[in-house]
């Protein structure tokens, strides 16, 4: 396996220990790539690492530490727009925690316009999340809960359950907000379902609590106790003092229904302590007015009046920071930002809307929309009409696996990493042609040439001086090539003869051993 691919495969590893909350692990897994680069001048791979270091940042809250290696990403980067907009992604998301919104909105918004129309979903799903958080601050929860539903719809298209649970906990927290309770119910069933062992405790907890607020809301007070409960003792062990305080202001709305009001009003003034450890007043306004709505349905107006003197104190403060981070954004700036967004957004959507009619035209017939090839489930029908026109009696297969796919994508974008197959397929078109053979589209990463036996050698020989010569329009690319060459056996399907053995030659040299 080549350096570089072994390198984005550790990186991979560390993200996925990032965001199941081991950003220790991750970092070991980041050193070892660290040093599996060594002194070679890769500037993107180097890029990659950085990136990787930010998000490691992000998770152990040193948000100032992952700004700096963002900064080395974009400086290394201007080449690989997907990475820089990966960059720019994460450098919002920081900005944001560190409570500069404007930043972050404005990054979000380059962010997509930088990625395009090919960038994976995930990168819409998360700057759709960042920029209906930028909203729900800014006091505008219909635009929040309009940015989550656009998230929560890419998301159930995505395989990352990950993404789906975090986009549904987004818009879970509007539903309930706008006290939607039937809605939030509804989500709940795609938050439950994408629940595993590894899911991060903090969701956990969140899932159960938005459970307990549905329930609540709809009149089911025991099962809300019992998720409530559940949420609580989650919060409490892993200390996550946001979740903790949403519990007891719910926990506080439980005991007024069941008619306790002194403990309801006690948990609350616990709340209030809890979140003035953390909170800068987003959080506190809305203890506040709970607890004032509290202490005047009892009658003690004057708890009441010093409970409203607090909340007028922390809204003062909360609209003075928000005023201080939305310096930059004068309403025209907004305006223009709402305007670039909408048209990033149409062109996506527009995007999508192809994506889907090419893979329905793709699944009508068996031929390959990217590449023009036959696809691999015609590949046994091909092969018997072969021996019924008595072409040949005697077939080889040669398996050409393009390595590191992935990873390019990752860098370059998938529109460049579909030009790169489309010219592979060109290639072994002219070689099927040549050789009297066929060729076909075997997988996402490889493809599939059949010839007589007779002229295998020869055709295997010319694929092996037309790799190298291929030219990409990237300098810096971490692609390489395999080819695996068979005698058929009727006896046996084709792809498991195929997949089965070790590959037999490799390019550049060196780059593979048998079986990789």
């Amino acid at each position: 396996m080549a350096v570089e691919e072994q390198i984005f495969q550790l990186l991979h590893q560390a993200r996925t220990e990032t965001r199941t909350g081991s950003a220790s692990k991750a970092g070991l897994l980041v050193d070892r790539a660290e040093q599996l680069l060594g002194m070679q001048n890769l500037p993107l791979l180097e890029a990659a690492i950085h990136l990787e270091r930010a998000r490691i940042a992000w998770g152990l809250v040193h948000y100032p530490e992952g700004l700096q290696h963002i900064r080395k990403v974009l400086a290394l980067s201007e080449d690989a727009p997907l990475l820089r907009a990966e960059a720019l992604s994460l450098q919002a998301l920081l900005h944001n925690a560190q409570g500069n919104y404007s930043k972050a909105l404005e990054g979000w918004v380059t962010c997509l316009e930088e990625a395009g129309t090919t960038a994976s979903p995930d990168l819409y799903i998360e700057a759709y999340l960042g920029i209906g958080h930028y909203y729900l601050y800014d006091n505008q929860p219909a635009q929040a809960q309009l940015y989550h539903s656009y998230a929560l719809h890419l998301a159930e298209q995505h395989t990352d359950r990950h993404l789906r649970l975090k986009a549904a906990l987004f818009l879970l927290f509007d539903l309930m907000q706008a006290e939607r309770a039937e809605e939030a119910m509804q989500v709940l069933q795609i938050a439950r379902a994408c629940e595993a062992e590894d899911t991060d405790p903090a969701w956990r907890g969140e899932i159960h609590h938005y459970a307990a607020a549905a329930l609540l809301s709809l009149g089911r007070l025991d099962e809300a106790e019992h998720e409530l409960q559940q949420s609580l003792q989650i919060n409490m062990r892993e200390q996550l003092l946001w979740g903790e305080t949403q519990n007891r202001m719910l926990l506080a709305r439980l005991y007024q229904a069941q008619g306790k009001l002194a403990q309801a009003g006690g948990t609350l003034e616990t709340a209030i302590a809890i979140a003035s450890s953390f909170d800068q007043g987003f959080l506190l306004q809305q203890v506040c007015r709970q607890l004032v709505d509290l202490r005047e349905s009892t009658g003690d107006f004057a708890s009441a009046l010093a409970a409203h003197e607090s909340y007028h104190r922390f809204a003062v403060n909360h609209r003075r920071q928000l005023k201080r981070n939305r310096t930059q954004l004068t309403p025209a700036r907004l305006a223009q930002l709402d305007l670039r967004l909408q048209l990033v957004k149409s062109r996506y959507d527009l995007a999508l809307l192809k994506q889907r009619g090419l893979r329905q035209l793709d699944n009508q017939d068996g031929t390959d929309i990217l590449t023009g090839l036959p696809r691999r489930v015609v590949l046994e029908n091909l092969l018997q009409q072969w021996l019924q026109q008595q072409r040949s009696e005697h077939i080889t297969l040669q398996l050409w696996q393009i390595n590191g796919l992935t990873a390019f994508n990752e860098i370059h974008g998938i529109s460049s990493g579909d030009q790169l197959l489309q010219r592979c397929a060109s290639l072994l078109q002219e070689a099927a042609r040549q050789f009297r053979g066929e060729a076909l589209r075997f997988s996402g990463s490889s493809l599939l040439l059949i010839t007589d036996r007779k002229a295998a050698d020869a055709a295997a020989r010319h694929l092996q001086e037309w790799i190298p010569q291929l030219r990409w329009q990237h300098a810096d690319v971490f692609v390489t090539h395999s080819l695996t060459v068979t005698d058929w056996n009727p006896a046996e399907p084709a792809g498991r003869q195929l997949l089965g053995r070790p590959a037999d030659w490799f390019w550049p040299a060196g780059t593979g051993v048998p079986g990789c």
